[in-house]
């Protein structure tokens, strides 16, 4: 009966880069933007939280002390093979951001 036919579903296409999207141009020219205006110095501690896939990585300058973490375990994963790539020394480890006290927080 028609009413009960299944529907075909539509072929899956991949989606255009949106701006919230790492493959933006403009989204990374931002991202650029925002790591020379934090200016970081060799030998300053950097931790990054909630890194994910380690999408900030490339942004940092060589001679930091980079500290990265997420919640999820296949983030950190996906995170030290990205820092392994960029040949970035970073400790990355589990860490919940909820546990942690301090005064100011930069979300990135």
């Amino acid at each position: 009966d028609a009413q009960h036919e299944l529907l075909e579903p539509a072929p899956l296409r991949r989606p255009r880069p949106t701006p919230r999207c790492g493959r933006c141009p403009r989204v990374r020219a931002c991202r650029r933007r925002s790591f020379e205006l934090l200016a970081f110095q060799p030998g300053e501690r950097v931790l990054v939280i909630g890194c994910g896939t380690g999408f900030d990585f490339p942004h940092l300058p060589s001679g930091l002390d980079v500290v990265a973490s997420d919640v999820a375990p296949g983030m950190n994963r996906a995170a030290r093979a990205t820092a392994n790539r960029l040949g970035l020394d970073a400790d990355i480890r589990p860490l919940d951001a909820h546990r942690l006290y301090t005064e100011r927080v930069l979300r990135t």
